[in-house]
């Protein structure tokens, strides 16, 4: 899955609040190295890259239900619902898959902080396609109506036509906010990681290129040698390691009475490993993934790997999600008998005998019936006793054990 070339950053005035929004820019953000940081360049950080496609495939991986809610609070799949079945298969009519579609947008999420897509809706207002937005292409500001007061739209600058869309056509996923209009960009924010990262690549890519070291002392038995003489050494020397070079051989010959020392560093006491983990663990901050998923398995063990997915889903996983329901359902569902939700049980599936193990307690402490237990495991529901709630009548006070009437009074 390849990123969608629609990040960019915006500017907004809180003194001008009436201004549109400008977004879609890819200019670059100066950083500590000295290295100008642009979304190019973002992207093509290896630690970035990885780390928000292994978000993003987790989230477009996750089911996405509408449930009918009852007056008394129940929920159930509402599987006859049109919004149900396209949120499941296709987002429109061009062929957009729900997965592909939650991918790109938490790319752009998290990246660039915002993401749009506009609905459209049939005649009776209720939504039946979902079609991405470029954000290079979108200007969103406040309009005023004829009555005065202003309203947030958002224009399509591609279009010749003045074209806006009214604020509750448009999904608007916000990471950061900033303000009540502004966000922040998140890759321009770490753009001194990325560009420590990307300095730590090159510094090791041009140390190992070369299999002939290029900080090198020459010596000789003579004591004393003269500015000319030295000289005229250096070029000869520089000679033989460019002959040596661009004939690929490893093996450098060396003249009578003549020796090379190394000077500098030694690769072992420059610490690029140790260097490039610290960067990895400063980038992955950026995302709020923890650096086992990246992996980097030093503090990663076979006892704490459950708490590990635990975190994942509670500090990474968790806000995209609130994040996006919310949106979907602000702008989706017209009623509260309607909620749109991401299933993360997914998640913390454990190994088969731990989920048997879960499902059956719940069976038989009440929490869950059969059937919804099978609903779990993907399998077909068998109604009658296994669509009720069972509880085991085999725990009563001390003091009836062993009367033989305790039938009554059984908790």
């Amino acid at each position: 899955m390849t990123f969608f070339n629609i990040f960019g950053s915006e500017t907004r005035s809180f003194s001008q609040p009436s201004s549109e929004i400008v977004a879609g820019h890819d200019w670059g953000w100066p950083s500590i190295s000295g290295e100008t940081i642009d979304l190019n360049a973002a992207l093509n950080c290896a630690p970035l890259a990885a780390g928000v496609a292994f978000i993003a495939d987790q989230i477009s991986s996750l089911p996405l239900h509408v449930y009918a809610v009852s007056e008394d609070g129940d929920k159930k799949k509402a599987k006859d619902d049109r919004l149900y079945s396209a949120l499941q298969r296709n987002v429109n009519s061009d062929g957009l898959t729900r997965q592909r579609w939650l991918h790109s947008v938490t790319q752009e999420y998290l990246v660039h902080g915002r993401s749009f897509t506009r609905i459209l809706r049939d005649t009776f207002d209720n939504p039946i396609e979902l079609l991405p937005l470029k954000q290079s292409s979108i200007r969103a500001q406040f309009l005023k109506s004829e009555d005065g007061k202003e309203r947030l739209v958002y224009r399509d600058i591609t279009k010749r036509k003045l074209t806006y869309y009214e604020a509750s056509e448009v999904l608007d996923f916000v990471r950061m906010p900033n303000g009540p209009l502004e966000h922040h960009i998140p890759w321009q924010m770490h753009a001194d990681s990325i560009a420590i990262y990307r300095a730590i690549e090159k510094f090791s890519a041009t140390s190992l290129s070369s299999p002939i070291l290029q900080l090198i002392q020459t010596g000789s038995s003579e004591k004393f040698m003269s500015p000319e003489t030295a000289e005229k050494r250096s070029k000869e020397f520089s000679s033989i390691l460019s002959r040596a070079r661009q004939a690929g051989q490893r093996i450098l010959p060396i003249l009578d009475q003549r020796k090379i020392e190394p000077i500098g560093w030694k690769p072992e006491e420059l610490q690029i490993v140790e260097a490039k983990k610290q960067a990895i663990i400063d980038i992955t901050r950026m995302l709020n993934l923890p650096p086992v998923f990246m992996n980097s398995l030093e503090n990663s063990t076979y006892t704490n790997s459950e708490q590990q997915s635990l975190t994942l889903e509670k500090f990474c996983l968790s806000p995209i999600v609130c994040c996006f329901q919310a949106e979907l359902n602000a702008k989706l569902t017209k009623t509260k008998s309607r909620e749109i939700e991401f299933d993360l049980d997914g998640l913390l599936r454990g190994d088969q005998k731990s989920r048997y193990e879960a499902l059956r307690i719940a069976i038989t402490t009440g929490f869950m019936t059969i059937d919804e237990a099978r609903a779990k495991l993907n399998l077909s529901a068998q109604g009658g006793n296994a669509d009720k709630l069972l509880l085991q009548l085999n725990i009563a006070p001390i003091d009836d054990l062993g009367r033989g009437d305790n039938n009554d009074e059984t908790l």
